[in-house]
């Protein structure tokens, strides 16, 4: 069995999420007309029909329609239209 991350055993350990220790990714949804991405690593793909976001180990894919990207910080992205579905892929190594 591989090794949990550190961060992974202290946030089970203490019984906090995980997020508390920064860098997980953390996604707020507001119905389905807006979501937030916090710890996106790169923004890989995007049109008004699919967002592809790389996340750490993972890819969210955003379908919709009329996506646009409200707004992008440092790791924080805001993402608006209607949104139909968000799928997650495991990063190939």
């Amino acid at each position: 069995m591989p090794k949990r991350p550190l961060r992974k055993r202290l946030a089970d350990s203490m019984d906090v999420p995980e997020i508390a220790f920064g860098g997980c990714p953390y996604l707020t949804v507001e119905g389905n007309t807006s979501l937030r991405v916090d710890h996106c690593l790169e923004i890989l793909s995007y049109d008004d029909r699919e967002i592809r976001l790389a996340l750490r180990g993972l890819i969210l894919i955003v379908h919709g329609e009329a996506l646009t990207m409200r707004s992008y910080a440092i790791r924080t992205i805001c993402i608006g239209g209607r949104i139909t579905a968000l799928c997650f892929e495991e990063k190939k190594k």
